[in-house]
């Protein structure tokens, strides 16, 4: 989503870097959360960490006047990724998959 906030500004340079290290920080998740430390609560708060972090840097870099900016509504994404994840959840509950 911050990804697309980009390319509204026409900056893709620093959507694609963002995207980029938004890539590699889930596959530092990962990591994290195949290690005995690795929980339900490690990866959230991990996840939250990474997203505070994309946002806290790239919005006072790049999004100085964030008042002026057309507002979007975040429902149109929300949707779409709830609506992919009830089907992985559906793909694997199919599969017969443990889902607890």
């Amino acid at each position: 989503m911050l990804r697309k906030n980009f390319r509204g500004i026409r900056k893709n340079a620093e959507g694609n870097i963002v995207f980029l290290v938004s890539i590699m920080m889930a596959f530092l998740t990962a990591l994290l959360a195949s290690t005995p430390y690795g929980g339900a609560g490690t990866t959230i708060f991990a996840n939250f960490l990474q997203g505070a972090l994309l946002v806290e840097f790239s919005f006072k870099k790049y999004f100085i006047d964030a008042d002026d900016l057309p507002k979007k509504s975040v429902l149109p994404m929300l949707s779409a990724s709830l609506m992919i994840v009830a089907a992985l959840l559906m793909l694997l509950i199919l599969l017969g998959a443990p889902v607890q």
